[in-house]
């Protein structure tokens, strides 16, 4: 071979070991029920300098982002038995929640997606979207606040709630930077589509523990139910 081509040859093998050498856990992850604003928080905090991904390293995909500070991913709340970080969780108003949950996440057009998989680990579904939306929401938000130690809303998300992530991690924020984002981010992105397409109420939802669960911490972050 030769010293031109082995020259070639060399570099892939050094990129993957280097890549390797980046997979280092992230220091905090941000948990809940997805559609609860993960990537919208992911994408605040990056830009105020708080590199997290958004199911960028607990993800079902296998494939994990490098040099990350954080990461904000529903996928994450099962799996976090053995995890040294901080453990944050963030909720959105649940009946909001669970219209999106219905509308993206759950129906039965998303059996071949690697996250509706995911979820099938932990819920049964039974291709009633409205009534696997709520069944979702009670295993995910019972799991994030067993596993978080500090809870937000996401309607409360502001610069200074920013500035108080980054107090408890250690790491300062570019409040200009966290404000120029929160200005431009929308926090319920695709919401109005979800509207025109689930407009169920508390009352339309089934009976049951669930539904019970998920009202009382709703009730509990003070919204209406």
């Amino acid at each position: 071979m030769s010293i031109s081509l082995a020259r070639l040859l060399v570099p892939t093998p050094l990129r993957a070991l280097a890549r390797r050498a980046l997979l280092v856990e992230p220091t905090f992850v941000i948990v809940g029920s997805g559609r609860s604003g993960t990537r919208f928080i992911a994408r605040v905090l990056t830009a105020g300098g708080i590199r997290t991904g958004h199911e960028g390293w607990w993800t079902p995909t296998g494939r994990r982002q490098v040099r990350l500070h954080g990461d904000a991913s529903w996928c994450a709340a099962f799996e976090l038995d053995a995890y040294a970080g901080r453990v944050f969780h963030q909720i959105r108003e649940p009946l909001a929640t669970m219209r999106s949950l219905a509308a993206l996440d759950v129906s039965p057009h998303q059996r071949d997606s690697p996250w509706y998989a995911s979820r099938t680990r932990h819920v049964t579904f039974t291709g009633d979207p409205v009534v696997d939306a709520l069944s979702t929401a009670d295993r995910w938000l019972v799991q994030s606040e067993r596993v978080a130690e500090w809870t937000w809303r996401l309607e409360d998300v502001d610069a200074d709630l920013v500035a108080e992530i980054g107090r408890r991690l250690g790491r300062r924020v570019n409040r200009g930077r966290v404000e120029a984002a929160l200005s431009s981010a929308d926090r319920n992105r695709k919401l109005d589509r979800i509207r025109e397409v689930y407009t169920f109420g508390w009352d339309d939802l089934p009976d049951g523990h669930a539904k019970d669960r998920v009202r009382r911490i709703a009730e509990r972050y003070r919204y209406e139910c």
